[in-house]
């Protein structure tokens, strides 16, 4: 993966209730020089963005707390 992207520059927000998944992904994403954070909701994840400001957002398809799509 960092053969490819200059990681070191790039901040990910991880959100996914599940939260194996989460912790797993982020250590891999760590472990590739990614600056991580995490949220087990999508009402968690939308409190954080103000002060986190991410470059890429990887989102779970089952997301307790999001709205429908309209």
């Amino acid at each position: 993966m960092s053969a490819y992207v200059n990681s070191h520059s790039l901040r990910v927000l991880v959100v996914d209730d599940h939260e194996l998944f989460r912790i797993g992904l982020r250590q891999l994403l760590e472990s590739e020089g990614f600056d991580v954070a995490d949220a087990g909701s999508a009402d968690a994840a939308l409190r954080r963005l103000p002060g986190l400001a991410p470059d890429v957002v990887v989102i779970g398809m089952n997301r307790p707390g999001a709205r429908p799509a309209a």
